[in-house]
């Protein structure tokens, strides 16, 4: 009973922990011209998080760097796939792993 106990704790404080928040990518200007990049805000922390220029083919995974509003970044890979979803791997930064939204963008993550 109490394993079981501590079991459902440690799984709602990572649920509670959870990463949460926004993709978008979309074209903006910047000093090598108009580059799409990829843009992350997260829900959590108001935190807002960009890419250098990061040009996504489908379903094909491209590496980048993702620079953070108050000097926090990280390496980060991501993907576009043919039915218009995005992809984005944070390799264990900000607590998370692959997430993916659908559809239009800006759109919500979610846990892949």
């Amino acid at each position: 009973m109490k394993a079981s106990l501590a079991t459902s704790l440690a799984a709602l404080v990572g649920i509670a922990s959870a990463f949460q928040g926004q993709v978008d990518y979309r074209v903006s200007t910047g000093s090598e011209g108009n580059n799409p990049q990829l843009h992350i805000r997260d829900y959590n922390t108001g935190s807002t998080y960009y890419s250098g220029a990061l040009y996504l083919n489908p379903d094909e995974w491209r590496n980048t760097y993702m620079t953070g509003s108050g000097g926090y970044n990280f390496p980060a890979r991501a993907k576009k796939t043919s039915t218009n979803c995005i992809h984005v791997d944070f390799q264990g930064a900000l607590d998370a792993g692959w997430y993916y939204c659908c559809g239009g963008v800006p759109c919500d993550l979610r846990p892949h």
